[in-house]
């Protein structure tokens, strides 16, 4: 399905859906545009990204799909998806936006707005606020929050909502991982008073340079995640097993289900 991606008075591009998920074409150059008129409506909106982990577990989550589907842009932060829209769809224009380039072209784009960081610890948290001041002297950086490694106390929410509304952050960028931080976002959505939300996964590491990223032509073939699991591969071999596994299995449905109505539609002119 393939349809122009729409939500109140801006439009960006087409959004196409995969698997019943919807993700946009938008670029990277567009993002800062998008997240700018989100900013402007003067409300509270949020941001996913999907790549293949969060497309498979929202298909396995029904929750967690309206989750996704419920954002206000979302955007494909995985080469399969890229190509699936390419090739499949014919939508040529779409490419990855990763979390960090994300992050990094609207520190670069929109420095005048006010940036709030909810995720990590607070070593990397100030390394973030170091490295972003140097880089971009006049980033406007609001405030930062580590929470603890649990589920938040009714107390601890209400002085995360409380610093946040006090605050009133632009954007609030929210580095938990997936499906944490998108559901940490959802519930906060009716919490926080204005101030566009993104998820933007393992970013604040990639940015103050705990995890290395590989050359550009290797996050273009579509396996930057065998680096990843180089790092990390007690935490992500699991993962990457089963979620590489099931999206392999979906697609192939996906593809038989369309091949299937292109023979019918055919048969029945």
């Amino acid at each position: 399905m393939i349809q122009k991606y729409k939500k109140g008075k801006w439009e960006v591009s087409q959004k196409f859906d995969i698997f019943g998920i919807h993700v946009s074409t938008a670029s990277l150059d567009q993002s800062p545009i998008v997240i700018r008129q989100l900013i402007d409506a003067n409300n509270t909106s949020y941001v996913c990204s999907v790549n293949v982990h969060v497309l498979v577990t929202a298909v396995r989550d029904h929750r967690f799909q309206r989750i996704i589907n419920g954002a206000d842009w979302s955007f494909p932060d995985g080469i399969p998806l890229v190509w699936y829209a390419r090739h499949c769809l014919g939508l040529i224009q779409t490419e990855r936006i990763a979390g960090i380039n994300l992050m990094e072209k609207c520190f670069d784009e929109l420095r005048a707005v006010k940036h709030f960081f909810y995720g990590a610890t607070d070593s990397i948290l100030e390394s973030i606020v170091s490295i972003a001041r140097k880089k971009y002297p006049d980033l406007n950086i609001a405030g930062y929050f580590s929470p603890p490694f649990r589920p938040l106390t009714f107390k601890e929410r209400q002085k995360v909502i409380t610093l946040i509304n006090g605050i009133s952050p632009d954007i609030i960028w929210v580095s938990l991982g997936a499906p944490k931080q998108e559901t940490w976002i959802w519930e906060m959505r009716n919490e926080i008073k204005r101030g566009v939300m993104i998820g933007v996964g393992a970013a604040f590491d990639y940015f103050v340079g705990n995890i290395n990223r590989p050359p550009t032509w290797v996050r273009r073939s579509g396996f930057e995640w065998l680096c990843r699991l180089y790092q990390e591969p007690a935490r992500l071999s699991i993962r990457y097993f089963v979620t590489n596994s099931l999206f392999i299995l979906f697609l192939i449905k996906e593809l038989a289900f369309s091949r299937r109505s292109q023979t019918k539609q055919r048969l029945t002119r």
